[in-house]
């Protein structure tokens, strides 16, 4: 699990969300690619641009799922890289929610994130979600045990 320090920045008071999004978005986009290439969306393949922009989509646990924990801190640890994905506005964006496309994105995040590391980030958080069964994680196991998980 990566933690990102969203506390140093200037924005922390004024807006903590936007700040944290922002610095995941730019981390994924730099970390999350081939060697030479720009990243790509996991829905259509094709490269993200800096001029294109990207949006943040949450994956595994979303923000509705986020939604009914009282703790503002403990709900931003969604924003994770092994929970987040950078997909073009619009159509791939819409598409990202099916189950088709939460397949894609899940396996872009297992090619740069490795399994070990959506299974400890899920496993940290079962504690914020206070159930060991946390939300679409029945989806997440299947998709596992499937072995349908390979990024193309």
């Amino acid at each position: 699990m990566t933690v990102i320090n969203y506390s140093s920045s200037p924005n922390w008071n004024t807006s903590k969300l936007h700040t944290l999004r922002r610095l995941l978005k730019i981390k994924i986009y730099h970390e999350r690619r081939e060697p030479g290439r720009k990243p790509v969306c996991p829905i259509c393949g094709k490269e993200i641009t800096i001029e294109g922009g990207a949006d943040l989509h949450e994956v595994f646990l979303t923000r509705g799922d986020a939604m009914g924990i009282p703790d503002e801190e403990d709900r931003y640890q969604i924003y994770d890289p092994c929970n987040c994905v950078l997909v073009h506005h619009g159509d791939c964006h819409i598409a990202a929610g099916s189950e088709t496309g939460k397949a894609k994105c899940a396996r872009q995040i297992l090619h740069y994130e490795g399994a070990a590391g959506v299974y400890a980030f899920l496993d940290s958080m079962k504690e914020i979600f206070k159930n060991p069964a946390l939300p679409q994680s029945e989806w997440l196991y299947v998709f596992f045990l499937t072995g349908d998980n390979a990024y193309e």
